[in-house]
């Protein structure tokens, strides 16, 4: 299903423009194009190995760091994703993670130790219209949006919207359906987020 979306995004490029006023750039706590300010997770060593465990009280940050390159945890973070985990929902507990997020963890990209952009999934269909609603409140109406239809493997087909919002600052990108009917997603990012990433997705292989 990630293809309509990748198509509909393309068209919907080509009729977006730039909306002429900078954007907050904070989300969830954090801001973009700032250095990385919050805590790291709780990585207690077990094992001669670091390992991280549970979630602490506040949004943290965990390194993509594999258990034989132990070694990466002494050194600063200049440019790597990272995963931006909120703290664990237990019933009777007061839970201060966002209602539009699916899960617990955003991915994010450190640029030269800066946040540079984010991914935050979203639950699909199930809250597409909160997640556009919240993005509206907080950006106004998008630069841009279409619907988008998709189809899974059985032949039944969804309906979902796509939206951009360019700003001096910041784009954003919204996708209702992201892989399947029940995922969705919004990127974040600055300028220089946006370039590194666009530059990631460029195929590399051999030409013809």
């Amino acid at each position: 299903m990630k293809k309509p979306v990748f198509v509909a995004l393309v068209a919907l490029a080509s009729v977006a423009w730039g909306q002429s006023k900078t954007a907050d750039p904070s989300v969830f706590g954090v801001r973009l194009g700032d250095a990385l300010s919050i805590q790291e997770c709780n990585r207690p060593k077990i094992n001669k190995n670091f390992m991280y465990q549970g979630s602490n009280t506040s949004i943290c940050y965990k390194r993509r760091i594999m258990i034989w390159e132990q070694e990466k945890f002494s050194t600063p973070i200049t440019t790597e994703m990272i995963d931006l985990v909120f703290p664990t929902c237990f019933v009777g507990k007061e839970c201060n993670r966002p209602s539009i997020l699916d899960g617990s963890e955003i991915t994010a990209q450190i640029i030269d130790g800066k946040l540079e952009w984010i991914a935050i999934p979203t639950q699909g269909l199930r809250n597409q219209e909160e997640v556009l609603a919240t993005l509206k409140e907080k950006y106004g109406e998008p630069a841009g949006s279409m619907p988008i239809t998709a189809q899974n493997g059985f032949g039944a087909t969804f309906s979902a919207t796509i939206a951009t919002w360019k700003f001096e600052n910041l784009d954003v990108f919204f996708s209702g359906i992201y892989g399947r009917a029940d995922s969705g997603v919004i990127e974040i990012g600055t300028k220089a987020g946006t370039k590194f990433r666009t530059a990631m997705l460029q195929p590399k292989g051999p030409k013809l």
